[in-house]
């Protein structure tokens, strides 16, 4: 009220005037030392506060992660080994697979023999090729479950790393109670129980595929695969 009772008094004499031209002022308060420092420390706290927010939601979905993991980890895992178990032959259809393979592999053997007293025998070259390919055959279709078994062995063992490493984190985080951590710790056990059900498939898997190889005698190759060696290097 003061400064629009001083204003008005130095502008008294201009009411009756008329304005014949104008300029725009800009105008702008200048703020001293402290609000300066006031402002700078407001934003610095609104940048930590935003981190600290930013932090904390991050934090809170790694946990969201974290607890679902311990459930979905198992059940996928268990969904897995029943894939595999699936895909184990039974024993009466494994057994007419190696002698279906034994029976190709004395077909080129007989026709090899025939060979020797008649060198160039169509008929007989024809059988070892037409037995040649239904070994592998026979192989390629048990190979195929062969490797959607291992696919299952190895998602199995990503679902108990997952599991393995949730449940450590609960246990060193400091942020979970100790009657959570115990809670937690079952699905260790479970995990576990499925992976060694897993490694019970894959074991028959792997005895089977001796037995194939086997059966084949030679006609069978299984091309291992290359390892790749790290490389070490020594700093001087």
């Amino acid at each position: 009220v003061e400064i629009y009772n001083s204003l008005n008094d130095v502008t008294k004499d201009l009411q009756t005037k008329l304005i014949i031209n104008h300029e725009r002022l800009v105008g702008q308060r200048i703020p001293d030392a402290d609000e300066i420092e006031a402002d700078l420390k407001a934003e610095e706290e609104a940048k930590q506060l935003a981190e600290e927010q930013a932090a904390a939601a991050a934090e809170a979905k790694l946990r969201a992660e974290l607890l679902e993991a311990r459930v979905s980890a198992v059940s996928t895992a268990q969904t897995a080994v029943a894939t595999a178990t699936s895909k184990l032959p039974k024993e009466a259809a494994f057994t007419v697979t190696l002698n279906n393979i034994k029976r190709q592999v004395e077909r080129i053997k007989t026709a090899e023999k025939t060979l020797e007293l008649t060198p160039g025998d169509e008929t007989q070259l024809a059988t070892i090729t037409e037995a040649k390919k239904e070994i592998d055959r026979l192989f390629t279709n048990f190979m195929n479950s062969y490797n959607s078994i291992k696919q299952s062995a190895a998602t199995v063992e990503d679902k108990v790393r997952i599991v393995e490493t949730a449940v450590e984190y609960f246990q060193t985080s400091g942020i979970y109670s100790q009657q959570f951590i115990d809670d937690s710790a079952q699905y260790v056990e479970q995990i576990h129980a499925v992976a060694a059900e897993m490694k019970t498939v894959m074991d028959t898997a792997d005895s089977n595929l001796a037995q194939v190889v086997a059966a084949g005698e030679g006609y069978i190759v299984i091309e291992e695969e290359e390892e790749v060696e790290e490389e070490v290097v020594v700093e001087s």
